[in-house]
């Protein structure tokens, strides 16, 4: 994870925390020694349902993003057929590459900053529509990681690090969504 950062050359590299159980990554975000700014879990996180440890999180005004990163497609769909999955922010089908770790951050920053760096420095954004969690969950890390090249090969050698950084920051933004309406709802909020 930290030398695909480098590759990409990314200023900053998301510190993992990792814990074995829900109650322990609760425990976590009520202590002050810790900025978290993103919860993924998995679909049993030890102690407790991952539907409730999102659930926990929200009930504790914290307004972090919960992603749900499964590798058991058939218990995603049969938690999907009897729950609303509404309390993740979205869900991930872990397939075997690592780059769905950045793909997760990368979705959730542009998800979390396209209004405003739309709205002040006319970022321009990339809106792809997919209801199948295994295809976006295949193609997201690609189509991140071919982003981040082409700007990076759009980048003089000559900028200094904040211009870099800057640059970087400036890459269409790519939003994803599940269906037509709301893919054309961030259109026209976004559209200028």
């Amino acid at each position: 994870l930290y030398s695909e950062h480098q590759n990409l050359n990314l200023v900053t590299v998301p510190k993992l925390v990792k814990v074995s159980s829900g109650r322990a990554a609760l425990d976590i975000l009520r202590s002050d020694g810790h900025e978290i700014d993103l919860v993924i879990t998995t679909l049993n996180p030890g102690d407790m349902h991952a539907r409730e440890l999102a659930e926990s999180v929200r009930r504790s005004g914290n307004d972090l993003p919960v992603v749900l990163l499964t590798y058991d497609e058939r218990g995603l769909n049969q938690m999907a057929a009897r729950h609303d999955l509404s309390m993740f922010e979205k869900v991930f089908l872990w397939q075997g590459d690592f780059r769905i770790l950045i793909a997760i951050v990368k979705f959730i920053e542009d998800r979390r900053n396209v209004a405003h760096d739309s709205a002040t420095v006319g970022v321009q954004s990339i809106i792809l529509i997919e209801d199948a969690v295994y295809f976006y969950s295949s193609y997201l890390p690609i189509v991140y990681g071919q982003l981040l090249h082409h700007s990076l090969s759009l980048i003089s050698e000559s900028v200094n690090a904040s211009q870099r950084f800057l640059r970087l920051r400036a890459r269409p933004k790519i939003l994803l969504y599940s269906n037509f309406e709301d893919a054309w709802e961030a259109f026209q909020t976004h559209h200028s």
